[in-house]
């Protein structure tokens, strides 16, 4: 059976953009489910389909966008030119940055992560998930752990350093979608229980048990973020989405306050989709008009309001489904 990525799951299952995704209501324990080294998973290099970037973007801070039609497209930031497009995946969906600009990108129908390093144009690894859809992943910035959610087996992989083989952590019963560190390390993941039914749990450094997190938010699973202050977490709805700042002790997660992002206009935030919090902005890709997502529209954060910047990927194939920042090294 074909995997799919984030833009396809939102067609057709219809989850929201998760902006504080992370809680609502109390969620049933998942019991004790360890840890289960897949021994199946290994790291290897890769070779992809052609790509082009321009040779002056390695000393850039650029901004990337995956698409669901296989293309990741490569901006300079925060001009918004294009400076380069890397080809050849499946369904490319989630991505994320360690703290040397190198960038892994969820290439679900692959079943596979890509690294690329800042501006590069082929692959420097690739971590295989065999079996798995990896849907969306996030870096430790002190360890460098790299953590990888597997939609369909409801599982997060944690690759060690960023390479090797996993640790999978099983969620039984949970549509697993997001993944965010705090900055102590400390891991969070998003999914749903049933249809209606939001579940966030955390894996605590040095843990080998997720635990269930509880919130009186009832929202649909989202991008979980870091933000340098609090963990970030929010839903998309159509002309108005949400950021959610949490504080989380123990087992309760608490609201401490929220980004509203409003207009240009008519617009839809991909449910399903990635948001990128960068400095004081948020990276958001959304739509006009049609089916196709194809803007990326740039809010402050946390003020939150009016978009006061956008770029226009032009492609009649484009579904933008996710976005990510690597700084200038």
């Amino acid at each position: 059976m074909k995997s799919f990525g984030l833009g396809t799951y939102a067609l057709t299952v219809g989850v929201a953009v998760a902006l504080l995704a992370g809680c609502s209501g109390s969620q049933p324990p998942i019991g004790a489910p360890g840890a289960i080294p897949q021994t199946s998973a290994i790291a290897t290099h890769a070779h992809r389909g052609t790509s082009w970037m321009l040779r002056e973007a390695t000393g850039e801070t650029l901004l990337y966008a995956s698409s669901d039609f296989g293309t990741v497209s490569v901006f300079g930031y925060p001009k918004g030119n294009l400076v380069g497009v890397l080809s050849g995946f499946d369904l490319a969906d989630g991505e994320c940055v360690d703290k040397a600009g190198n960038v892994f990108i969820a290439d679900t129908g692959a079943s596979d992560v890509v690294e690329y390093a800042h501006g590069g144009t082929n692959p420097i690894n690739t971590l295989t998930d065999p079996g798995h859809e990896p849907f969306s992943c996030a870096i430790d910035a002190a360890t460098g752990n790299l953590a990888v959610t597997n939609f369909d087996g409801g599982s997060v992989a944690i690759y060690s350093n960023g390479a090797g083989t996993p640790t999978i952590y099983s969620l039984p019963g949970v549509a697993v979608m997001f993944c965010g560190y705090d900055n102590d390390g400390n891991l969070f993941v998003d999914g749903r229980v049933t249809e209606s039914h939001f579940a966030l749990y955390e894996l605590p450094h040095g843990s080998g048990t997720p635990t269930n997190i509880n919130t009186n938010l009832n929202i649909s699973p989202g991008p979980i973020q870091w933000d340098g202050k609090h963990l970030a977490l929010g839903y998309g709805q159509n002309n108005n989405s949400v950021i959610y700042q949490i504080s989380v002790s123990g087992s309760s997660a608490t609201v401490v306050g929220s980004t509203s992002l409003n207009g240009p206009g008519k617009f839809d935030i991909l449910n399903g989709g990635e948001w990128w919090i960068y400095g004081d902005r948020v990276l958001v890709p959304y739509r006009k008009h049609g089916l196709k997502f194809d803007y990326i529209g740039f809010w402050r954060y946390p003020q939150g309001g009016r978009a006061f910047k956008k770029i226009h990927v032009i492609d009649k194939e484009k579904f933008l489904v996710g976005v990510t920042v690597s700084p200038a090294n």
